[in-house]
């Protein structure tokens, strides 16, 4: 509670101190740490100063497509789904990693990206000669000569491919992802190696700066050394889980590149024998997905029998407004969109039963019987006919949000070459 509190009080600082005159909403976010808008918003009002806040309801309008929408797209990259915490560099971002990249003295070893997937096919559409090596959780395209793919999740294990001079990583802004991120750029290292990673802004939520100084101490003890850190350097794109839990919140008119990364340096140390512990992430209950063209369901299964899969509300409207993983609600969830729409089940492993039937467009109720071997009795029927007809309305409405989040970041765009 205190630290909430002193956050609270801190967001009034920087709010106060960039509102110091009648200024648009969209410039003001863009001059905070990567404050959550509906936080910022918050603050202006016990401030006592919303009348010096423009809100505008028009769309920003882009002068060409995201790349990362390009790819999307094509199907090189899936929706983001929230529970994985993932964003697309916006096409500033991968610009400035480019950048950063000339800027560093390197040879003829692969640079390794951990989670990068956007800027793996940045570099292979620019047709840079470097060899690149790409371990990430969900990916899913052909490599060439110099251009290789892993699927690889860092927070169940940490490989090692290869001695890179340059590695580049965008974990997840968690005290685990990082430190399994890091803990995989050490174990890919060598003297004077350079790690080049996104890190959250001081903004992104009570505790940062707390967490960001212990990461520091650990990362010192597996021999990386903090060289340069550049705040606010990597805009992401909005995913369209963003876009509706904003829209949740009440706030219908932020840009999409709000968020912005702050990008973090560092170097490799030769001969540090790492007194560091990494404590792997537990399975826990398994989650299963089922994907409805660009829309991604996730299902919390357990197997103990018959029980009903009819959806349940866990907050009004279904959508959640926030997009942490520290939610606590999130305890309570048994489905969840790539909109970020929650739902509580008792029978998750029926519900995922029937999700898997409409993915491949059979009888859910005759799929369950096959499955439980056995005629289902005229409550499960209803139940199950119900659950369908109700994940097929949930599905028609994300289709619809993603057409319009496609809408909102293609206006006015210019399309660019294949990828």
């Amino acid at each position: 509670m205190v630290e909430q509190t002193d956050f609270d009080k801190a967001v009034d600082r920087w709010v106060s101190a960039s509102l110091t005159q009648d200024t648009d909403w969209a410039t003001l976010l863009y001059r905070l740490p990567s404050v959550y808008p509906p936080l910022v918003l918050e603050s202006v009002k016990r401030l006592a100063i919303l009348h010096m806040v423009c809100f505008r309801d028009e769309r920003p309008m882009e002068t060409e497509a995201p790349f990362a929408m390009q790819l999307w797209r094509r199907g090189k990259v899936a929706t983001p789904h929230p529970q994985d915490a993932s964003w697309w560099f916006s096409d500033s971002a991968l610009q400035t990693l480019v950048e950063r990249l000339k800027e560093l003295p390197f040879r003829k070893a692969p640079l390794l990206m951990l989670g990068t997937p956007t800027l793996f096919h940045f570099s292979k559409h620019k047709s840079t000669q470097q060899s690149v090596v790409l371990l990430d959780k969900e990916f899913s395209d052909q490599s060439d000569a110099l251009h290789r793919a892993f699927k690889v999740d860092l927070l169940r294990e940490q490989p090692s491919y290869t001695k890179a001079e340059i590695i580049i990583a965008d974990p997840p802004w968690y005290h685990s992802d990082m430190r399994a991120f890091l803990w995989t750029a050490r174990r890919n290292a060598k003297e004077g190696t350079f790690v080049l990673m996104s890190v959250p802004p001081v903004g992104t939520r009570p505790g940062v700066k707390k967490e960001w100084e212990e990461l520091l101490n650990w990362a010192e003890t597996l021999g990386l050394s903090l060289l340069d850190y550049e705040t606010a350097a990597l805009p992401y794109v909005s995913p369209p889980f963003e876009r509706n839990a904003l829209l949740a919140a009440g706030l219908k008119c932020c840009p999409t590149d709000w968020r912005r990364g702050d990008l973090a340096v560092f170097s490799c140390n030769a001969g540090v024998e790492s007194s560091a512990e990494l404590a792997l992430q537990s399975i826990g209950e398994p989650w299963q997905e089922i994907a409805f063209g660009k829309v991604r369901l996730r299902i919390r299964t357990h197997r103990n029998g018959w029980q009903s899969p009819l959806l349940t509300e866990i907050i009004p409207g279904d959508v959640l407004p926030s997009v942490s993983r520290r939610d606590n609600r999130l305890g309570s969830v048994v489905a969840w969109t790539s909109g970020n729409r929650v739902f509580g089940c008792d029978g998750g492993f029926a519900l995922y039963k029937i999700a898997e039937a409409l993915e491949h467009k059979r009888c859910p109720v005759s799929s369950l019987e096959v499955y439980w071997g056995s005629k289902l009795g005229a409550e499960q029927v209803a139940q199950v006919e119900k659950t369908a007809q109700r994940l097929r309305e949930i599905i028609e409405v994300e289709e619809q949000e993603i057409a319009e989040w496609q809408t909102e970041l293609n206006d006015n765009v210019v399309e660019l070459p294949s990828c």
